[in-house]
């Protein structure tokens, strides 16, 4: 029956319900003797100190609930998902593009299992989300958050290697060149091994080439083969070409070069292909060795912001990846490119065993079209001051045979071009190869693009090839190319903004060991132009600079795109990898000639800072 209905069928409910609902007036007050029921109130008989029991009990009882329920509710779950790293108050550059075609920028982010998980405003973030760890920018030194950077154009290896050895990239004279070779073969005067690497730059001093007898006396019992900054030509000692066996009767290769004195006896310095020579009797790198040499790699990599590197070697390469990856020891992702004249047994493993995964992955192909400009080996329509027009280091047709074979079993090519005949003899082969295999999308692979004829720059927008280009070079170039190609030249030289307006895609990197692996110059060297030695402030080709974003997104989205991993890196993005790097600058807010001067604080890989360690 319905307490609360007084016609109620059971007639001691409906009485005790009609008691129960009597108004407030006929209620006595609460006076001397306590709270006093009415006459046939169920609790009428109950004594004024039972009632003052029930009262405390009762009231008792409903603090102890209270308090109950206050315990659970602090220790119950908020609502929030648990994130492993939280960062929020900060300004955040995405990568993305609103429907106007700007840039979009977030304040927080939730990082899950090495991926984005939310990305926005505060409010968006912080409402959802909770972490015991957290990035805040209120407390953080940092003035900007960008998506991790890639190095489109790499060598890995040799940049770890690089690192260990005499270093003559700023050696600034004849004499300084020879002092650095001879202070460094002194500390190993008491080891075995070859004087290698080095990166050195003859124009740092005039152009002179260096040759043997100048280094004889100084590299004592060591073998040396040191070899320029773009890895064209090198320099080999006496005691190196002995041991090759290279005389005054040793053929040029093709697609090499051995440097003679007037007598034709050889001065030391091979280019491209003739550097084979020596490299043929240099003792290979021990397995621990190469391990080494990744791990320092990947570290100073790491410093600078780079997260991931298209590296540009061979199978003995990827094979170190291989094992690094196997031992979980990468804390930076590789897409490694192998020569091209082994894609079928890149075909072959590909069909056997995928394309890899998110820290390692393989499937483009690397050749050369041609050489450099400071070896005098790129490949150009018009002679230099020599009247030579430079080389071919990977010959013609057989080249393009490999690019259309490849192509046709799905395989990517990357190939290395920097004067202009070397890029129009590619894009004639890119469109050989459409026509032969079909359009799709194979984002086929310039690496440089130095130097385009303005028609030629047109065929790269037509067929959708991407330029592959390091910035760095045209602030070290624009020193002195002019003297070497002419000005009218060298004004087609590194046409970012060109590119840009064409909608050609641009994905940046460096070519380390051949430029310092450093995006943030990088960036100085796009916005700027602004060349080494000082002389051209304004910018070297003004008009050719593009922005701070612009830059930006040739080093992520860019570069993500033209490895096929646009979807799950280059951006800060909900469901991307959690590669992302902490600057103590925000690049948009301060002058481009400053950017040089900015500094990586943090980069993460996976949600996991990996420098500093």
């Amino acid at each position: 029956p319905n307490p609360q209905n007084p016609t109620s069928k059971n007639p001691k409910m409906a009485s005790m319900t009609r008691r129960l609902l009597r108004p407030k007036d006929q209620y006595e007050d609460l006076e001397n003797e306590g709270y006093k029921c009415p006459r046939g109130s169920p609790f009428s008989s109950i004594s004024t100190k039972k009632k003052r029991i029930i009262a405390l009990g009762f009231f008792t009882l409903t603090f102890a609930a209270l308090f109950i329920w206050l315990v659970v509710a602090m220790l119950a779950p908020s609502g929030k998902n648990e994130a492993d790293l939280l960062v929020i108050n900060s300004r955040i550059w995405t990568g993305n593009r609103d429907s106007s075609g700007k840039f979009v920028w977030a304040e927080s982010m939730a990082i899950k299992d090495g991926k984005i998980a939310s990305v926005g405003s505060g409010s968006q973030v912080g409402n959802t989300w909770t972490s015991k760890q957290v990035i805040d920018g209120k407390t953080s030194n940092h003035k900007m958050i960008v998506p991790g950077f890639s190095d489109s154009h790499i060598h890995i290896l040799e940049g770890g290697y690089s690192l260990t050895t005499v270093q003559l990239r700023y050696a600034a004279t004849k004499e300084d060149f020879i002092e650095r070779i001879k202070k460094f073969a002194d500390e190993m005067k008491d080891k075995k091994g070859w004087l290698t690497n080095g990166d050195w730059n003859h124009e740092n001093w005039g152009g002179e080439l260096p040759t043997r007898f100048w280094i004889d006396g100084v590299s004592g019992e060591h073998p040396a083969f040191l070899c320029r900054l773009d890895g064209h030509m090198c320099l080999a000692n006496t005691l190196a070409l002995n041991l090759a066996n290279v005389t005054k009767s040793t053929p040029d290769v093709e697609g090499g070069v051995i440097v003679r004195d007037v007598n034709g006896d050889p001065t030391g310095i091979l280019k491209d292909n003739a550097m084979d020579y020596v490299f043929e009797v240099m003792p290979s790198h021990t397995e621990e060795q190469k391990q080494e040499s990744l791990a320092v790699a990947m570290n100073h990599c790491a410093s600078h912001g780079i997260t991931i590197v298209h590296h540009m070697g061979n199978f003995n390469d990827l094979k170190v990846f291989q094992e690094a990856r196997k031992a979980n020891k990468m804390i930076t992702r590789i897409h490694a490119a192998v020569h091209l004249s082994t894609w079928e047994r890149l075909a072959k493993k590909v069909k056997e065993e995928g394309k890899g995964d998110a820290w390692l992955s393989f499937g483009s192909l690397k050749a050369f079209a041609d050489g450099s400009f400071g070896s005098q080996t790129a490949y150009m329509f018009e002679p230099y001051g020599d009247n030579s027009t430079g080389i071919t280091v990977d010959s013609n047709p057989e080249l393009t045979e490999w690019i259309i074979a490849a192509d046709a079993v799905g395989l990517q090519s990357s190939i290395h071009a920097i004067g202009d005949r070397a890029n129009d003899i590619l894009l004639t082969a890119s469109e050989n190869m459409i026509k032969q295999n079909g359009k799709r999308d194979r984002r086929f692979r310039i690496e440089h693009a130095q130097n385009l004829r303005r028609q030629d720059v047109l065929r790269l927008k037509e067929m959708n090839v991407i330029a592959s280009m390091q910035p760095y070079h045209l602030i070290d170039d624009g020193c002195w190319i002019g003297e070497l190609v002419g000005n009218t030249v060298a004004q087609r030289m590194f046409p970012f903004r060109e590119m840009l307006n064409d909608n050609i895609t641009l994905a940046f990197g460096s070519d380390w060991s051949v430029a310092p692996p450093i995006p943030l110059m990088g960036i100085y060297a796009a916005t700027t132009r602004a060349t080494l030695d000082g002389k051209n402030p304004d910018g070297w080709i003004p008009d050719q600079k593009i922005t701070v974003e612009e830059t930006l997104f040739a080093y992520t989205q860019g570069a993500a795109y033209a490895a096929y991993r646009e979807n799950q890196e280059g951006k800060i993005q909900e469901g991307f990898l959690a590669d992302f790097v902490l600057l103590d600058q925000d690049l948009t807010q301060i002058p481009p000639v400053e950017i040089k001067d900015a500094k990586v604080l943090s980069t993460y890989v996976g949600g996991k800072k990996v420098f500093p360690q």
